[in-house]
Formats: structure tokens, C-alpha cells, sequence
């Protein structure tokens, strides 16, 4: 089980229909236990957002500061489209089986099981080396491993494992799965990555935050993402 939010630090966008404060009200209702500090951006800027040790930072998929924090914050992120669908459906977590997409995998089930949701394991596997047919039984031996080690918590919860079938990339195959299903909001975990490593690899999560078109968690790991093994995996 993953420790339960406690703490929201909203950054509220200009309109009456925000749909960060829309959400972080929705969520004190559901669970009186917890508080929020709401920044207007602008004026606030990521240090200041960065300086309150909140357990989640919400924001608007559009906000200013979004590429910003999903570089620099090492706490979990909480990203909402304008218009959100679909809040009774089953919550899809995107895996690559490593340590940090166990702890968002774990983190959906905890919401899942709150929330009486299901939760759906998806694993997107790229083959930079070897052929689908190859791939495909390591990444389903993996995928059996990694759901060993959740606490389900008596949540329903199914998996999926399938080529990254839209050129190898996994970001372009995970927005299509999520488009093509009916979920509520997506999980995904991320490492921070140095800024020469993102410019040759990419950043899969903001594509995925930009595209998803629902509320998107970033379940972040601090640990810096180096060359190596980023030439090793694609992942957010």
C-alpha cells in the first residue's frame, strides 16, 4: 500500500471552470482528512510550488508550468484535461515493469480500491533488438512477475500485454490504447531524466500528458534516468 494523499498543493488556472479546483474539491469531499493549498499561476512559479512538501501537486494539462514540474518535482503529479469523461470507468496504469511503474501500479489500486473502481494493467513493449514474436512471451513472464508483487486489495484488476505497434514508440502506442478505451484517468511512472538524456530520448510522459485527453498521474522516482539505460528501455 502506498502512504494516502494527504496533502494537495492546487495551481489554479485563470476561469471559473478550472478543472484543477473543480477536481481538488471534488476529492476534500471524498476524503475530509485532507488539505489543499491552492497558487494562482501566474504569479506563482515551480520554486514556490516546489517549496510546499504536498503528497500531490494538481494542475491543468495546459498550465504554464506543466513541462516544468514534470522535470523538476519529485512528488506526484496530477494533470487534468479541460472536459474529464468517463469518472465511473475502470483506471488504465501503463507499465514497463520496472520500480516505478510498480509504485504508480500500486498507487491506482490504492485509489481504485477507494474509489470502487477497477484497474487495468497495460504493458506497451518496444523491440529495439529482437523480433515481436521474441519479445512477446519475456515481456508476458514479466508482466506475471510484476502483478506478484502489488497488493490488490480486492480490486479487480486485469492486464494486457502488446507490441508498441505505432513504430516501436511506446508513448504514440499508449495514446492510442487510451483513446480507444473507456477509463477514467491514467497512472504512469517516471524517472527525472538530466536534460541531455530528454533531448535524446525524449519524454514519453508529456506526450502522454498532452494527449491522453483525462486526468493523468505521474507517479514520480527521483532517481536520476542515465544513458545507458535509457538506450536500454523507452519508458516516461
Amino acid at each position: 500500500m502506498q502512504a494516502p494523499v494527504r496533502s494537495i498543493v492546487t495551481l489554479a488556472g485563470p476561469g471559473a471552470n478550472d478543472p484543477a479546483q473543480e477536481w481538488t474539491r471534488s476529492f476534500l469531499e471524498r476524503h475530509a482528512e485532507a488539505r489543499a493549498t491552492t497558487l494562482s499561476v501566474p504569479p506563482a512559479g515551480i520554486d514556490q510550488v516546489l517549496r510546499d512538501a504536498a503528497d500531490l501537486i494538481v494542475l491543468a494539462e495546459g498550465s504554464a508550468l506543466a513541462s516544468g514540474l514534470l522535470r523538476r518535482a519529485p512528488r506526484p503529479l496530477l494533470f487534468l484535461p479541460g472536459v474529464s469523461r468517463a469518472a465511473d470507468a475502470p483506471i488504465l496504469a501503463l507499465v514497463d515493469l520496472s520500480a516505478e511503474s510498480l509504485a504508480a501500479a500500486q498507487r491506482a489500486i490504492d485509489l481504485a480500491a477507494t474509489d470502487g473502481l477497477g484497474v487495468e494493467l497495460l504493458h506497451l513493449f518496444p523491440i529495439p533488438y529482437a523480433s515481436a514474436r521474441a519479445t512477446r512471451p519475456d515481456a508476458r513472464r514479466g508482466m506475471a512477475e510484476f502483478v506478484r508483487q502489488l497488493t490488490r486489495g480486492g480490486v479487480t484488476l486485469t492486464t494486457r500485454v502488446e507490441l508498441a505497434a505505432i513504430g516501436g514508440y511506446v508513448a504514440l502506442s499508449a495514446v492510442a490504447a487510451i483513446r480507444a478505451g473507456r477509463y477514467s484517468q491514467v497512472f504512469i511512472g517516471s524517472r527525472r531524466r538530466s536534460w541531455w538524456v530528454a533531448f535524446l530520448f525524449g519524454f514519453a510522459a508529456q506526450h502522454i500528458v498532452r494527449h491522453a485527453g483525462l486526468p493523468v498521474w505521474v507517479i514520480r522516482d527521483d532517481r536520476p534516468l542515465g544513458f545507458l539505460e535509457a538506450m536500454g528501455r523507452e519508458q516516461p
